[in-house]
C-alpha cells in the first residue's frame, strides 16, 4: 500500500533568516581563509596579520567581507583558530545589526565591537543593508 505524504512548500518550512545565511540565490563570490581568532558566522572581517588568515573587523576600512554560515556542528566560537572560515566577499548574507537601519543605506559598524550598526558607526564601502 502506497503512503501518503503530504505535500509542503519548502519555503513554508523554513526558519527565518539567521546570521551568516545567504540572503538569496544571486551571485556570489565566496572566499576561504583561516581563523587568526575566534570567529562567529555573519559578522565583518578582514584580512589577519596573514594574508591567508582572517579576524574580526576593528577598521571598516580593511573589511573584506562577511563570515558565512555553513552546516556544522555549532561549537563556541564558530569558526575557532585555524578553523576554515568561508567569506562572501560578493553578494548577499544576513546579518545581526546593533541599531535600527533601514533598507539601500551604507553599511556601517561600531569599530569599538566589530557589529553593524546605524549610521553612528563606521561606514563600510561598498556595503548596504537590503531590508530594515
Amino acid at each position: 500500500m502506497a503512503q501518503s505524504v503530504p505535500f509542503t512548500f519548502w519555503s513554508a518550512e523554513q526558519a527565518p533568516g539567521y546570521a551568516g545565511m545567504k540572503a538569496d540565490s544571486t551571485v556570489d563570490v565566496i572566499d576561504s581563509f583561516a581563523a587568526e581568532e575566534a570567529i562567529e558566522a555573519g559578522v565583518p572581517v578582514m584580512r589577519g596579520t596573514d594574508p591567508l588568515t582572517v579576524a574580526l573587523a576593528d577598521d571598516a576600512d580593511a573589511v573584506i567581507g562577511i563570515s558565512v554560515h555553513t552546516h556544522k556542528i555549532n561549537e563556541t566560537p564558530y569558526y575557532p583558530v585555524g578553523y576554515a572560515v568561508p567569506v562572501c566577499t560578493f553578494g548577499d548574507v544576513w546579518v545581526k545589526v546593533a541599531a535600527a537601519v533601514t533598507a539601500g543605506d551604507g553599511a556601517y559598524i561600531d569599530e569599538a565591537t566589530g557589529e553593524f550598526t546605524d549610521s553612528t558607526g563606521t561606514a563600510v564601502a561598498g556595503m548596504t543593508y537590503l531590508t530594515d
